[in-house]
Order: C-alpha cells, then structure tokens, then sequence
C-alpha cells in the first residue's frame, strides 16, 4: 500500500450529503428509461397458437 492510500484510509469519512435535486431527477430518469425499455421488450399481442401462424402445407 503506497503512501497517499495510507493516508486516504486513516482520513475519517466525510459525511455524505443527502441527495440533491440534480440526483434525484438522475435516478428518476433512469427508472423511468428502465421501465420504458421493459415495456418496449414485451411484445404488445400475444404469440399466435404455432398451429395457426405454421401450416407447410398450404404456404
């Protein structure tokens, strides 16, 4: 362990400040951009029967 991370470790913890406005609407935005691409990732109709979308005979 080098000298500058010696001291980094003994330094006590700064307090964490509560989260800003700026954060709060990072984290807001990502959630919402999550659960558009999971929406997006579901198709919209249902899969089709495999008897009704497949017939080899008649194509």
């Amino acid at each position: 362990m080098s000298e500058k991370t010696k001291a980094r470790r003994t330094t006590p913890r700064k307090a964490t400040k509560p989260p800003t406005e700026r954060t709060r609407k990072r984290d807001r935005t990502r959630a919402l951009i999550e659960q558009q691409g999971r929406a997006r990732a579901r198709p919209i109709f249902p899969e089709p029967e495999a008897d009704e979308c497949y017939r080899p005979e008649h194509p």
